[in-house]
C-alpha cells in the first residue's frame, strides 16, 4: 500500500506526462500575429507547453518567498528572445537545443537545490530566451507582433504558473514528488528529441 503522500506525488506526476503526451507536436504557422496566435503558438506546442510548466516546478524547490524570480526571468526572457527572432529565418540547430533544454530542466528539478537562486536565474534566462527565439523565427513578418508577443506572454506566464502550483503539490506532499516530475520532463524531453531525429 502506498503511502497517501508518495500517491498524490505519483498522480501529480503522472498528470504531467499525459499533458506532454496529449499536446499537439508543434509545427511552424508561417505569417501569423495577434494576441490569440500568440497565446494559441504556446498551447499548441508540447515542447513549449512543458518548458514553462517544468520552469515553474523548478522554481518550487527553491525558497518560498523567491520561487516567482525563476518564473518571471523565463517569461521576460522568452518575450525578449521573440523579439530578437523576428524576420531571421527557421534554424534546426535552435529547435534542437530547446528540446535539449527540456532534459536539462527535467535533470535540474530532480537535483531540486543544486544550484544557487542566481545560477537558476541565469539558466532560465538562457532558456527563456531561446524558447522565445524559436517562437520569434516561426512567427513570420507582421505588424501586430507586438499583439502576438503579448499573446506568447501571456500564454507562458499561465504555463508557469500552473507549474508552480504543481511543483507546490509534489514539494508538500512527498519528499520524492518533484524528483519524480523531474524524471518525466528529462523523459518526455528524450522521447520529443527521438522524434526530430526520425
Amino acid at each position: 500500500m502506498r503511502p497517501p503522500c508518495l500517491q498524490r506525488s505519483l498522480t501529480a506526476a503522472a498528470a504531467l506526462a499525459a499533458a506532454a503526451l496529449v499536446s499537439r507536436a508543434h509545427a511552424g504557422h508561417g505569417d501569423i500575429a495577434g494576441l490569440g496566435d500568440g497565446i494559441l503558438h504556446v498551447t499548441s506546442g508540447n515542447v513549449f507547453m512543458l518548458g514553462a510548466v517544468a520552469v515553474g516546478i523548478w522554481a518550487m524547490a527553491f525558497p518560498w518567498k523567491r520561487a516567482w524570480i525563476l518564473s518571471v526571468v523565463f517569461v521576460a526572457a522568452m518575450a525578449a528572445g521573440a523579439w530578437a527572432g523576428l524576420g531571421r529565418p527557421r534554424e534546426e540547430g535552435v529547435e534542437i537545443v530547446v528540446v535539449a533544454s527540456l532534459v536539462v530542466m527535467g535533470a535540474l528539478i530532480m537535483r531540486a537545490n543544486a544550484f544557487s537562486l542566481p545560477g537558476a536565474v541565469a539558466i532560465c534566462l538562457v532558456f527563456g530566451a531561446l524558447h522565445g527565439y524559436a517562437h520569434g523565427t516561426e512567427a513570420g513578418q507582421s505588424g501586430a507582433f507586438g499583439a502576438h508577443v503579448g499573446g506568447l506572454t501571456i500564454a507562458t506566464a499561465a504555463l508557469a504558473i500552473a507549474g508552480m502550483a504543481l511543483g507546490l503539490m509534489l514539494r508538500l506532499s512527498s519528499r520524492y514528488g518533484l524528483r519524480i516530475a523531474g524524471a518525466l520532463v528529462a523523459l518526455a524531453g528524450l522521447w520529443f528529441a527521438a522524434g526530430l531525429a526520425r
